[in-house]
């Protein structure tokens, strides 16, 4: 398998083990990981504080920060 087939298996494996996780914290990595800008994280972080759950965190970090977003950038 080529070098750049098996980095994109793995990071396909990743984001699709991540959207299994329900600790939305991670989210929060994942996006610093990948090279979203800190004012996007910050105010997704700031969401998933205030939301008060931590299921309704997850969402409201995914409302801001979006899978597709994440998967352009990988």
């Amino acid at each position: 398998m080529a070098r750049g087939k098996d980095v994109s298996c793995r990071s396909f494996s990743t984001l699709l083990a991540s959207k299994r996780d329900h600790y939305p914290y991670s989210d929060r990595y994942i996006a610093e990981a990948v090279g979203i800008d800190g004012k996007t994280v910050q105010r997704a972080f700031d969401a998933a504080v205030a939301s008060g759950d931590r299921r309704r965190a997850c969402g409201a970090i995914r409302r801001i920060i979006t899978w597709d977003m994440i998967s352009t950038l990988i």
